[in-house]
């Protein structure tokens, strides 16, 4: 304690020694941002860049440069939104002085924060212009930077963004067949031909001006390649000397993401030893700790929590579970400090100015009487408009303040009364299931204990029918609360909606067949529309669903699409069993959800048309609902064609990753998203 409080202060000190000194503004500038970049600790590098901000602003100087240390420091903090903030207004100011180095910079930094939030494309795009003004001007360090974050980025595609389809997983990790084998074998060499080619580029560079930190942040890359190679041992040693090289050189900020990246060569889908996992997590905390990178915790948290569970210490890993939540608590609690001690060092600055503005006076009152009288009369009339403008500023700006904490505990409110909803809802809808499946779990076991093997069965039948109705529940929950929470991608490009409905036809096609039920889809023309695929599929498989569920067995379900001018209609129209006066109006509201059985006792939550309703907002569409009880129920659903969609210029793409498509299939993920460099 007493360690951390005697750095603390030295720190501290070296910024008062900064804030008034002789110094000029350039000077203190320079000083603030070369510390704040060789800072371990993010909190510290964001007021060093905050401080040095302050002095920019003041005197009109090096703002640029200030804002580009902002958006770095800010993204190894894991706020990418701010940290893009920061970057666009540099780049609007070097736009405007014509700097090309700096605006090159800060393309570099742009498809960082772009990689870092897993917006793949748009960091290819970015890291490719900072390479080509670097290849123009002959940067070398500029060159090796880009040329490793542009492996890093090449790593995660091949990886862990597309590990279901791409070509490098299915080699190393699926048993697949020769022929899927030989249909994929001409991609896997762009893969691995980029990611060797960007680390081979990055370490040549860096070699050549000495910059053993970047040989370091590609050894980290290679390492983890080996390790979803399946090539343990190596990856291993070279994990061991990449450790002992950042000892020997003194580099702290990254080792604790290479324990955590060999953390994760010993979980489930690798090795599966979860007692390594644990130790490799316990040796990169201290340096995590020390640094303060959010996503550092959370990455450790998250393989900890796995490790426990693995091993059946179930306490612990709810501990680790609690604790991921309360990281973005902490975050919140240090950006107030951080607004606090910045506002506390901008009063220094401003008292700074005034000092000497005072000394000048002084000055200017020995020289002459009567202009001294003058200059200390006007100063006067000055200071005091200027401290009452101040005065005003500062109520103006405790209003904004005062606005933005009555928003927020606004938004805290409607938040928390959606959480006691969304949990009366799971506490009310999956008891009667699982109470089902208890009782009937104790049933089977009777009888199998007494041989009655039919009795089994049904019983069995049940536990399966309990079970898939709380899947279903479950399912629904999941989707809706990623949407809730902005987490669910939106992916609109250009479809055929009889290729859409055709598969939610084919989806319910054995349900209607169960059921004796004609299901028939009529659509004048195929029609295409700009949407997002796997929304409206889950949107028309739901709606389908629903109308083969509440018609009787005999009756007949159809599903018609047409064009009116910039819009389509698709109506999906059965003779069931219709819906209440009463209950339409509460169809889409996530406190009055209807849950009805079906003709034949299927089950239904009534999350799916909450769940509808909500992906087709996204689609500036709407869904209208028209029944007559005992007569059957319409369902139309009103689209766009289209929308101003925004496709990337392909040229501008890496032509090693120029075929890559974000795709909806996942392999299974590990307990947390390895990184590979600082974020």
């Amino acid at each position: 304690m007493k360690t951390s409080f005697y750095a603390s202060a030295t720190w501290c000190a070296f910024l008062l020694v900064i804030s008034t000194s002789g110094f000029s503004p350039r000077d203190k500038i320079d000083s603030l941002l070369t510390l704040s970049h060789t800072e371990t600790s993010v909190n510290k590098s964001i007021i060093l860049s905050m401080q040095a901000d302050s002095i920019a602003s003041l005197h009109d100087v090096y703002k640029q440069k200030t804002l580009l240390s902002l958006g770095v420091n800010w993204r190894r903090q894991g706020d990418y939104l701010r940290s893009i903030q920061f970057l666009n207004e540099a780049h609007k100011i070097t736009d405007s002085l014509k700097l090309p180095k700096t605006f090159a910079d800060i393309n570099r930094e742009k498809g960082e924060t772009f990689r870092a939030s897993k917006r793949y494309e748009d960091s290819f795009d970015y890291l490719y212009r900072a390479l080509s003004y670097y290849k123009r001007s002959g940067d070398v360090e500029g060159l090796a930077e880009t040329y490793d974050r542009l492996a890093a980025t090449s790593y995660e595609v091949a990886f862990f963004n597309l590990e279901a389809t791409n070509p490098m997983y299915l080699l190393t990790n699926a048993p697949v067949s020769q022929n899927e084998i030989k249909d994929e074998f001409k991609g896997i060499s762009k893969y691995a031909d980029s990611l060797s080619f960007y680390m081979a580029r990055s370490n040549w560079y860096a070699d050549q001006i000495g910059r053993i930190d970047l040989n370091l942040s590609t050894a980290i890359i290679a390492a983890s390649t080996l390790v979803n190679q399946k090539q343990y041992d190596k990856a291993s040693k070279l994990f061991d000397e990449t450790i002992a090289k950042m000892k020997a050189h003194k580099i702290r900020s990254e080792l604790g993401l290479i324990y955590l990246n060999k953390a994760f060569m010993f979980q489930g889908d690798h090795l599966n030893i979860p007692d390594s996992v644990i130790h490799y997590v316990n040796m990169a905390m201290p340096y995590i700790d020390e640094s303060g990178v959010r996503i550092y915790k959370s990455m450790a948290f998250g393989s900890l929590k796995g490790a426990f569970k693995e091993i059946g210490a179930y306490k612990k890993a709810m501990i680790y579970n609690d604790s991921l939540y309360f990281i973005e608590e902490d975050l919140q609690v240090e950006s107030v400090k951080l607004r606090l001690l910045t506002e506390m060092l901008s009063n220094n600055i401003e008292a700074e100015r005034q000092s000497s503005a005072h000394s000048q006076r002084l000055s200017l009152i020995i020289i002459s009487g009567f202009i001294v009288f003058l200059l200390v009369t006007l100063v006067f009339v000055s200071i005091t408009w200027s401290r009452s403008k101040r005065q005003q500023n500062l109520l103006r700006e405790l209003k904004k303040k005062n606005d933005i904490i009555s928003n927020q505990n606004s938004e805290l409110n409607r938040i928390n009364s959606e959480k006691d909803r969304f949990f009366s809802i799971i506490a009310h809808d999956l008891r009667s299931p699982f109470a089902s499946i208890l009782g009937l779990t104790d049933l089977l076991i009777t009888s199998i204990d007494s041989n009655e093997t039919e009795e089994a069965h049904m019983y069995g039948t049940l536990i399966k029918q309990s079970s898939k109705k709380s899947m279903e529940l479950i399912n629904n929950l999941r989707t809706w609360a990623r949407n809730q929470t902005g987490t669910l991608a939106f992916n609109p490009k250009e479809i055929s909606l009889r290729a859409l409905l055709e598969d939610a036809v084919d989806f319910n096609s054995e349900s209607a067949l169960k059921k004796q039920i004609k299901l028939s889809l009529t659509s004048s023309k195929d029609i295409k529309l700009v949407a997002d695929y796997d929304m409206l599929n889950t949107v028309f498989r739901n709606l389908v669903s629903n109308a083969v569920k509440f018609t009787y067995p005999g009756g007949r379900v159809s599903v018609e699409s047409n064009k009116h001018n910039d819009t389509v209609v698709i109506k999906i129209v059965d003779n069931g069993i219709g819906i209440p006066t009463d209950m339409v109006g509460k169809l889409f509201e996530l406190d009055k959800p209807i849950g009805r059985q079906g003709t034949e006792g299927e089950s239904s939550t009534g999350l799916g048309l909450i769940l509808c309703k909500d992906f087709v907002d996204r689609h500036s569409g709407q869904i209208m609902v028209d029944s007559v009880e005992d007569k059957g129920t319409t369902i139309s659903v009103i689209l766009p064609t289209g929308y101003e969609v925004v496709i990337p210029n392909q040229n501008q793409v890496p032509y090693v990753v120029r075929n890559y498509k974000p795709t909806k299939k996942r392999a299974r993920k590990p307990w947390f998203y390895p990184g590979t460099l600082p974020t």
